[in-house]
This record gives C-alpha cells, structure tokens and sequence, in this order.
C-alpha cells in the first residue's frame, strides 16, 4: 500500500495604518493564501484545493480610560477536490464588529466587544464577548473571559488530513 503527497502552499499579507488628528488610528488589513495538495492512498488520487482571501477596515480611539475599536471585514474561504465535486464550497462572510476596553484601574481592564457575521450559507450570526483582566505585578495576568461564536462547518477536520477528505 503506497501513499504519497505533494503540497504547494502560498500567501500574502499586508497591514497598513493612518492617524487621523491626534488619537484616531484607521487600519487596513488583507490576507490570502492558496494551499494545493496532491496525494496518493493506495491507487486512489485526491486532489485538493483550499483558499482563503480577506479584508478587514477598522478604526480605533482612545475616549479617557476608554479603547474603542470598530469596523468590517471581508472573507472568502473556497475549497475543490477534484474527485469529489460534492465536497467543493465557496463561502463569503461580510462582518461588522466592535470592541470597548474599559480600564477600570491600572491592574484591572474589562472588554465588551461584539461581531455580528452574514455567512452566505448559514445566515447572520451574532458573537458577543465579555472578559475582566487583572494584571499582576509583573508580567502576570489572568483572564476570565464568556463569549459565544461561530465556525462554518467544513470537511477539512484533524482526521481528514491523516486519511484523505473524501
């Protein structure tokens, strides 16, 4: 039983900023890769390809002991096997989000932040988050954190990747 691979992987990255009068930061973020995957179990081929593309717009502020954090995003995140046309997926999610961080005292900051994503498969889902950090002396700290989220489903698991997606 021969079983073989070959993998072809490549992304890009970029990241720039602005300040706008004294303390307002605008920020562009972008990011896409492609990830090719040629493999071999037994006398049965899989060929996979996956990419993701991404763009994210965001504004930051400092208001007194407030950081405040809003913006949008972009990401498509597509999927082939060839073999397999069942398994193929284009996904794209539009999102808007914002965040506050309150520090409360100079060792205790608390965070709200909410993200509200239109999946074009699975609809609009709404993630909030809230979390307290206290800072040690030090380099120490502890978070506790509740928030609810969402991932699209996706036939590429832990498992798959050891024995082939279809």
């Amino acid at each position: 039983y021969g079983e073989t691979s070959d993998t072809r992987r490549g992304d890009v990255g970029v990241v720039a900023h602005r300040l706008l009068g004294h303390r307002t930061l605008v920020q562009l973020r972008g990011a896409g890769n492609v990830d090719r995957k040629a493999r071999t179990f037994g006398d049965a081929p899989e060929h996979v390809q996956r990419s993701t593309g991404f763009g994210e717009l965001s504004l930051s502020t400092n208001l007194g002991r407030h950081d405040l954090v809003a913006g949008a995003a972009l990401q498509r995140d597509a999927a082939a096997v060839d073999e397999q046309g069942a398994l193929d997926f284009t996904f794209v999610t539009t999102s808007v989000f914002a965040q506050d961080v309150w520090r409360m005292a100079r060792s205790l900051a608390f965070t709200l932040s909410t993200r509200a994503d239109h999946h074009s498969r699975y609809g609009d889902q709404f993630s909030p988050r809230a979390s307290l950090l206290y800072s040690f002396r030090g380099s120490w700290s502890i978070r506790a954190s509740a928030t609810r989220g969402f991932y699209a489903p996706t036939p590429f698991v832990e498992e798959t990747d050891a024995i082939g997606v279809r």
